[in-house]
């Protein structure tokens, strides 16, 4: 199963702190105060000399020595340092499962699906909680030999698809409560966004514990989902008997944050 995994949470944070110190009336620029390979500043008419090469230059010409903020003594004011936070990836571990099988009856009807608690999302990752905050659908192929719809209509016993080169299917997906106590319900379609958003009992993303450990196991967060599913007749039955045709595949999005 296709799948998409992402970490958001800021592990590292770094300052990018510049040095602020007062300047005198000259110079009022850096590069007009580069002599002979030297930089001057004036304290009492007294120089101090320091190698050019240690003295980082005005590279944005803006007269002002990169890093570094000037204030001007003749008048009050303030200088600022800007703080930026800079966020790294953080690897997580998440078990989602790579298969999902169903079995349809060639004249249509309910269609045999997983039971509950078999197909979960598991989270092994110690040191945070994690969000999906995304699911989707899409074909496994352009041939669309088993087409997704939302209109109960299409699909049961003896019912023939018009367009599908094998049937229609309109599954359902449901998951127990998360850790804060929602849970979401909603009919699997391609090219719909985010099915969480459709849900009919909440969109808000689910969230599944971080793992613990237990006497050198771990034990890890765990959400679990329920299908139920209905096909049409399927076409060509015979040809298909027995095998498993993929039909298409459902997407996570699954982090260390909410998104809200």
């Amino acid at each position: 199963m296709k799948k998409k995994m992402f970490g958001a949470v800021a592990v590292s944070a770094a300052l990018a702190l510049g040095c602020a110190a007062p300047a005198f009336a000259e110079p009022t620029s850096y590069d007009q105060a580069y002599t002979d390979g030297a930089l001057k500043y004036g304290v009492d008419d007294k120089y101090q000399q320091i190698d050019k090469a240690d003295v980082a230059k005005d590279a944005d010409g803006d007269g002002q020595r990169d890093g570094v903020a000037i204030i001007d003594d003749q008048q009050d004011g303030n200088s600022q340092t800007p703080v930026y936070i800079q966020t790294n990836i953080a690897q997580i571990n998440v078990a989602v499962p790579t298969k999902l099988v169903f079995v349809a009856e060639s004249v249509g009807g309910d269609m045999m699906v997983p039971s509950a608690g078999v197909y979960s999302i598991q989270n092994y990752t110690t040191k945070a909680a994690i969000y999906i905050t995304d699911i989707e659908a899409e074909y496994a192929d352009e041939e669309e030999n088993w087409v997704l719809v939302d209109d109960a209509a299409l699909v049961g016993e003896g019912v023939e698809a018009a367009a599908a080169k094998r049937a229609n299917l309109m599954v359902g997906m449901a998951s127990d409560q998360d850790l804060n106590g929602k849970s979401v319900d909603f009919t699997i379609m391609p090219d719909a966004g985010n099915l969480i958003e459709a849900s009919t009992t909440d969109t808000d993303p689910l969230k599944i514990d971080k793992s613990i450990e237990n006497g050198g196991n771990v034990l890890p967060g765990k959400l679990d989902f329920t299908f139920d599913a209905r096909s049409s007749v399927v076409k060509d039955a015979q040809s298909a008997n027995g095998q498993e045709i993929q039909a298409f595949n459902i997407l996570f999005t699954i982090g260390t944050s909410s998104g809200r």
